[in-house]
C-alpha cells in the first residue's frame, strides 16, 4: 500500500473577479475542491484489470456530491504525482480464484500517517459494474467532503400595505344608507283574547232607529301560518284565522225584559308578499265568511238583522319599528261584503275597513289595538236602511 500525500488548493483569484451580483448557494466551497487521485490495482487479468478500471472511474463520478468540484485524477506514482494530490484512493485487488475477489479502498489525506477510510468490498471480477464499487466510493467522499451548505433563509414575507380608506366616505355611507333592522322570528299560529266597545247606527229600518248605541264586547281569534306549514319562504305570509266576538246586551222595556242577542263570527284566509325586506310592506288578497247578527226578542220594537256575508279585498302590513326582541307593525285591511242572504230584509253590497297598531315580541307575546267599520245595506219591505257597525278593540296573546 502506497503513502499517500494531498494538496489543497486555494481558489480565491478566480472568485475575487466574479461580477455576479446573486449568491449561488449550491457553489461548491474551495473546502469541497482539489484532486482527488487514485491508484490502478496491479493483480488480476487484463480484462479484469481494464473492467475494474473503467469501473472505478465511472462510480467516483456517479457518486460524487453535486456540491463539490474535485477533479479525479489517475496516477502511477505517489512520490512523483502525490504532489498535485489532496487525497489519494489507493485499490489492492486480492483474488480468490479465477473469478472473485475482494478489493481494498485505502484514501489517505496528504501529509496524514494512516488512511481516513478503509474498506473492502467483495467482488465477482467477471459480472463487474460500477454499481459495485458506489459503496466504497461513498465512504470516500463522505470522508472527505465537508457537509452541504445549508441554503438562507427565506427572505421575510412582507404583507401588502393595506388599502386606503377614506373613513369621510365610509361615515357618508352609514350615514345615506337606510336602517335595516333585523325582522322578528316567524311563527307557527298565534291565539288573542280581546276587549272592546261596539257603536251601531241604523238608519231607515222599520221599528225605533239606532243611533251611536254602545255595547261592550269580548271575543278571541286564533290563526294558523300556512306559510311555515307549506314551507313558502320568508317573502310570503298565508294565514288562516277564525274569530269569535259577542256584545254584551241586555235590554227593556218598561217591566218587561228584552232578549238581545248580538255576536260576529268570521274566518277568513289571507295572503301578504313582502315586497322587500327591512321597512318595506307587505300586500295580498284576503277572502273569507262573516255572520253578522244583532237580533232583539219580540218584545223589541227595533229592527233584528242576520248577515251571511262573503268578503274579498286588499290586505296590507306596514313594518313601522324593527328591533333585535320584535316589531311593531301597522295592518290595514278593506273588504267588498256580499250577502247573498239577511234575515229581516234583503242586504245589498257594502264594504269593511279596518286596521290598527299590531306589537309582536319574539318571546311570542302580542299585543294590537284594532278599529273596524263595517257598512250594511239592504231592504225591508219598501224602506231602504243602512246598518253601521264601528267596533275598538285591544287584543293581548301569544304567538308559537
Amino acid at each position: 500500500m502506497h503513502a499517500g500525500v494531498a494538496l489543497i488548493t486555494v481558489l480565491l483569484a478566480a472568485q475575487s473577479e466574479s461580477t455576479t451580483l446573486s449568491v449561488d448557494w449550491t457553489e461548491p466551497s474551495d473546502a469541497a475542491s482539489g484532486n482527488v487521485c487514485w491508484l490502478a490495482p496491479r493483480k488480476g487479468t487484463k480484462a479484469q484489470q481494464e473492467r475494474l478500471l473503467r469501473a472505478i472511474e465511472v462510480a467516483a463520478k456517479g457518486t460524487q456530491p453535486g456540491h463539490t468540484r474535485y477533479e479525479l485524477l489517475r496516477i502511477k506514482s505517489p512520490k512523483k504525482e502525490g504532489a498535485a494530490c489532496k487525497v489519494i484512493v489507493d485499490f489492492t485487488l486480492q483474488p480468490k480464484d479465477k473469478t472473485t475477489g475482494e478489493l481494498i479502498f485505502a484514501a489517505t489525506e496528504r501529509g496524514a500517517p494512516a488512511p481516513i477510510v478503509e474498506t473492502t468490498l467483495s467482488l465477482d471480477l467477471e459480472q463487474l459494474t460500477e454499481k459495485d464499487l458506489n459503496p466504497g466510493w461513498e465512504k470516500v467522499w463522505a470522508a472527505i467532503a465537508p457537509p452541504k451548505p445549508e441554503p438562507p433563509p427565506p427572505p421575510p414575507i412582507v404583507p401588502p400595505p393595506a388599502p386606503f380608506v377614506d373613513q369621510e366616505i365610509v361615515t357618508e355611507r352609514k350615514t345615506l344608507a337606510p336602517e335595516v333592522a333585523p325582522e322578528s322570528k316567524r311563527k307557527w299560529a298565534a291565539l288573542l283574547v280581546s276587549v272592546g266597545m261596539l257603536s251601531r247606527s241604523l238608519d231607515g229600518a222599520p221599528g225605533t232607529p239606532i243611533d251611536g248605541s254602545s255595547l261592550l264586547s269580548l271575543g278571541a281569534e286564533g290563526s294558523l301560518h300556512l306559510d311555515r306549514v307549506f314551507g313558502l319562504g320568508e317573502s310570503h305570509d298565508l294565514e288562516l284565522g277564525a274569530g269569535y266576538l259577542r256584545r254584551l246586551a241586555n235590554g227593556a222595556r218598561g217591566d218587561e225584559a228584552i232578549s238581545v242577542s248580538a255576536d260576529r263570527v268570521q274566518a277568513g284566509l289571507v295572503y301578504r308578499f313582502h315586497t322587500g325586506e327591512g321597512y318595506l310592506p307587505r300586500v295580498g288578497p284576503l277572502v273569507g265568511y262573516e255572520l253578522l247578527r244583532f237580533e232583539l226578542g219580540a218584545a223589541g220594537d227595533a229592527f233584528s238583522v242576520r248577515y251571511s256575508v262573503i268578503r274579498g279585498g286588499l290586505s296590507v302590513v306596514q313594518p313601522v319599528v324593527l328591533f333585535d326582541g320584535g316589531a311593531v307593525l301597522f295592518g290595514v285591511d278593506g273588504a267588498l261584503r256580499l250577502a247573498p242572504s239577511a234575515d229581516g230584509g234583503d242586504a245589498g253590497t257594502s264594504f269593511d275597513v279596518g286596521g290598527g297598531p299590531r306589537l309582536e315580541l319574539a318571546g311570542g307575546f302580542l299585543a294590537q289595538l284594532r278599529a273596524r267599520y263595517a257598512r250594511q245595506s239592504g231592504r225591508a219591505g219598501d224602506a231602504d236602511f243602512t246598518d253601521g257597525y264601528f267596533d275598538l278593540d285591544l287584543g293581548i296573546g301569544w304567538a308559537l
